[in-house]
């Protein structure tokens, strides 16, 4: 549009609902360490009302136009989402419109949404999988990038109603939202239905992304239990490189590995997963496991040792299940419209475009062994960061410590 708002729009024939989200470049990336969990706080504000809704009579116009929704804030955007019968989409659309562009920020209701994003806080700290994952990103990302939307106790305490509309007036803009739509509904009504409710929200300059300032190395998290979780993370080509698809298929591949090795094989660990964290511009692999203190060093070796393996190359039978798996998922999730809007969602933020499905089944009909390997084996795996967390900090043995030297992003 016109002021900037990005609008991706998919009609699905055989679909009788229709699903949107909107994403607004207003994540935790920007908050301070003294406001960490403002860009949660403002989200809790702008769900109790519009300026015509209060709080219930929002809820109450949800629930008669037949929407399921939910909300969600990351480090780079907050997300609103909705899906309902197609018919209802034009209301769905209005009540979303006056939501963002005219929240009704309710001052007197800022305590109960304090206690609301407090009570969330200390539940999270009693989740041992959830503090290490926040760690191990906050050491990988630095402040900025990898501190958990949800704040701590005492930031969200600190939080003042200046805030709160400083940010809602910072980062909710039109020329940093996208509004991807999928399902049941005519193109054209959709388009001057959309000039109508957005045409006049008046573009802003937006501010400046700050940088990822890493800090590598070894980490303990004291936490009192019987079990040890480990987490090492090691850098990746970006999901723009045109060698991404190679490195995460080997983290993939890497995931069954260690499931066999250290769960299925040993007994060692009751979790055990490696996984790709993105961001447009940077990506990393990140592996966590749970296991018994007195389990923790061998199956940090374990990890390390399939680590290193990666450079001897995987199987055709490894690649093939690959496949299979990708395959699959692509086409299940994509059976959904709010499926659809989020995956073309995606598909903008990081590549800056949307893929069709029969190129993202290319990509991975395309994945060959050959360059798998040889990818594999010129990007062997030197330096990683490593984060524990439980009762007593582990002997970290010196090839372990070797292989966590810092080195930056």
């Amino acid at each position: 549009m016109p002021n900037g708002l990005v609008v991706l729009a998919e009609t699905l024939p055989q679909a009788q609902s229709v699903a949107f989200v909107f994403s607004i470049r207003a994540g935790s990336v920007y908050e301070s360490r003294h406001t960490a969990g403002l860009a949660s706080f403002v989200c809790e504000m702008i769900l109790r009302g519009t300026q015509l809704l209060d709080s219930r009579a929002f809820l109450e116009t949800v629930d008669r136009i037949g929407i399921v929704r939910s909300e969600s804030v990351s480090t780079l955007n907050t997300d609103y989402c909705a899906a309902m019968l197609a018919e209802n989409l034009e209301s769905a659309l209005r009540l979303y419109a006056d939501l963002l562009r005219r929240p009704s920020l309710p001052r007197h209701e800022m305590d109960a949404g304090r206690r609301v994003l407090l009570q969330e806080i200390l539940a999270a700290k009693d989740d041992p999988e959830y503090r290490l994952g926040r760690a191990i990103n906050e050491q990988f990302y630095g402040f900025h990038w990898g501190h958990s939307p949800d704040g701590d106790d005492e930031s969200v305490s600190r939080i003042s109603w200046e805030d709160i509309l400083g940010f809602y007036e910072a980062f909710y803009r039109p020329n940093k939202t996208i509004l991807s739509i999928a399902g049941a509904f005519d193109l054209d009504r959709l388009e001057s239905l959309l000039l109508e409710l957005f045409g006049d929200w008046e573009a802003r300059p937006a501010p400046d992304l700050p940088p990822i300032v890493p800090s590598r190395g070894l980490r303990h998290i004291p936490f009192d239990s019987s079990q040890t979780h480990l987490g090492l993370a090691w850098e990746l080509v970006p999901i723009s490189h045109p060698q991404f698809a190679l490195a995460r298929a080997g983290v993939q591949i890497l995931d069954v590995r260690l499931y066999d090795e250290v769960r299925e094989k040993r007994g060692l660990a009751y979790s055990i997963d490696a996984t790709c964290h993105l961001f447009p511009q940077a990506a990393g692999a990140i592996c966590t496991a749970a296991t018994r203190a007195e389990f923790a060093l061998q199956t940090l070796q374990i990890i390390r040792d399939e680590v290193e393996r990666l450079k001897d190359g995987v199987s055709l039978e490894e690649l093939s299940a690959l496949k299979v798996r990708r395959r699959s998922d692509i086409i299940m999730l994509r059976e959904s419209a709010s499926s659809w809007a989020a995956g073309n969602l995606m598909d903008w933020v990081y590549l800056g475009r949307v893929r069709d499905m029969e190129e993202i089944l290319d990509s991975i009909r395309n994945l060959s062994l050959e360059a798998l390997n040889e990818y594999l084996r010129q990007h062997e795996i030197e330096s990683a960061i490593l984060c524990t967390l439980g009762k007593k900090e582990p002997k970290i043995p010196p090839n372990i410590r070797q292989f966590c030297r810092t080195k930056d992003l």
